[in-house]
């Protein structure tokens, strides 16, 4: 298939549409007070670099979507089918800024292999442990 600008923008709105659907769901069956009532979450659909291309349009918190997951995926040289990887770890991969934030990411397989992955982040306040989650330096 050649890609135009009309080929290039249904493309787009498909994977803006998924992510929106990803979005919704998270909300829609979260417990957390952080993601439903404040959205600080985040879904996006990112490249095998780790660099997100589509976002939610209507959901969540814009912040997070200039997050580069390249330092992460490349943490990991053997996806398998069904594989789901989570961190809060602020050091692996540098994509957690704190530790109540939760990154969540599925590699999505093709017949051409795995293009991409999807990806949430949140912040879970009870992941911190014993202390309450605060910024670094406070």
């Amino acid at each position: 298939m050649a890609i135009d600008r009309r080929n290039l923008k249904v493309l787009a709105n498909f994977c803006s549409a998924a992510a929106d659907a990803m979005a919704f769901t998270l909300m829609r069956t979260a417990h957390s007070a952080f993601v439903k009532e404040t959205e600080d979450f985040s879904c996006q659909v990112v490249t095998r670099e780790g660099l997100a291309f589509a976002n939610p349009r209507q959901f969540g918190a814009p912040w997070y979507s200039g997050i580069d997951y390249a330092p992460l995926l490349a943490m990991f040289d053997d996806y398998r089918d069904g594989d789901i990887c989570i961190t809060n770890d602020p050091y692996s991969g540098f994509v957690a800024t704190h530790s109540p934030d939760i990154h969540i990411w599925k590699p999505v397989s093709s017949k051409a292999g795995s293009p991409a992955s999807s990806s949430a982040i949140s912040t879970i306040p009870m992941s911190a442990g014993r202390c309450p989650p605060r910024s670094p330096g406070r």
